[in-house]
């Protein structure tokens, strides 16, 4: 079992179990830290010199920032984008970026809605 809150902070939750033994229900304390990122995640590119990835972010489909998230490129495939409020729906696109500092087309488009805190 995972226990993900779905607000921000520290919260906790009770677990009762009821079955057929002695002392039912079970119950188990749960607790957990919530927070309100977006963790974005891809498959590497198979193209040849890329260096990393920028992260583009819009609040309204098609129309993602014309600057990245990011000021360097992502070396790695996941970014954890920290700037985000709850409520709120967020769509991505990113590009690779080579040794000859061209950026590639934007990828497909991905959303994100975040819960109502």
């Amino acid at each position: 079992m995972t226990f993900t809150p779905n607000a921000a902070g520290q919260r906790t939750a009770t677990l009762n179990v009821a079955d057929n033994a002695n002392g039912s229900p079970q119950t188990v304390s749960l607790s957990g830290n919530g927070c309100m990122d977006i963790i974005l995640s891809w498959r590497a590119s198979s193209a040849l010199g890329v260096i990393g990835y920028y992260i583009y972010r819009g609040t309204v489909s098609g129309r993602e920032s014309g600057a990245p998230l990011n000021s360097a490129p992502v070396s790695g495939t996941t970014y954890v984008d920290t700037n985000v409020t709850a409520g709120t729906t967020y769509y991505y696109v990113l590009t690779s970026d080579g040794t000859n500092r061209v950026q590639s087309a934007p990828s497909s488009e991905t959303e994100a809605k975040l819960p109502t805190s």
